[in-house]
């Protein structure tokens, strides 16, 4: 192999890796030195054993006793179901706990549709800034699903601001119900849907 002053000029001389990496390693170790233990016991190892030996096995094995005597689990997970009761046009008008009831699912009910509208907002906002170029095509099924959810949502709690329960819910209803069947009597336009296609849904929330 030449020698680095043989070399013409501009040309570097063949590099050893071998010798580099070899080397390298040395430098390693002599900077952090690997700690070995002169005998085959290991101090650590030996507590680890005991601490798994004499606490964890223990309570492992109590805890599958008290499983087999234990019954059916009650928890209560994310999804908790309530009894259902009666619907507040179910009720009788002078049966105040019936109209408490019903007041206080339809509640229920509202923030559960409302919780789901902003899941399905927040899953069309991410599919639609993962795909800034082809959103129109990528996420046209969450889009129209997202619009759906809203409209049937405003068209069900919208424009009753502060006056939102139950009964209010009804009477909007029973006047939308009445409206659309005037209008498709007297030969008007009943679809009143797109009115609602772009409320902001924070003015009701």
């Amino acid at each position: 192999m030449p020698e680095e002053r043989d070399l013409p000029p501009g040309v570097q001389p063949k590099r050893d890796l071998a010798k580099e990496a070899k080397f390298k390693s040395e430098e390693i170790k002599e900077t952090f030195p690997v700690i070995e233990f002169k005998s085959k016991f290991n101090p650590l190892y030996f507590v680890g054993s005991l601490v798994d030996f004499f606490y964890a096995k223990p309570i492992v094995a109590v805890q599958g006793l008290l499983e087999n005597f234990r019954g059916p689990s009650n928890r209560i997970y994310y999804h908790r179901k309530f009894r259902r009761v009666p619907e507040i046009w179910e009720c009788e008008l002078n049966d105040s706990t019936c109209v408490y009831e019903a007041e206080i699912q339809f509640r229920r009910d509202k923030l559960v549709e409302t919780e789901i509208l902003e899941i399905l907002k927040k899953d069309m906002e991410t599919c639609c800034h993962s795909n800034p170029i082809v959103y129109g095509d990528v996420c046209e099924p969450l889009i129209k699903e997202y619009k759906e959810m809203k409209k049937n949502w405003m068209i069900k709690y919208g424009d009753l601001a502060h006056t939102l329960s139950a009964r209010s819910v009804l009477n909007k209803q029973k006047n939308r119900l009445i409206e659309t069947r005037y209008k498709e009597r007297v030969g008007l336009n009943a679809d009143l849907e797109w009115l609602y296609d772009d409320v902001p849904l924070s003015r009701f929330s």
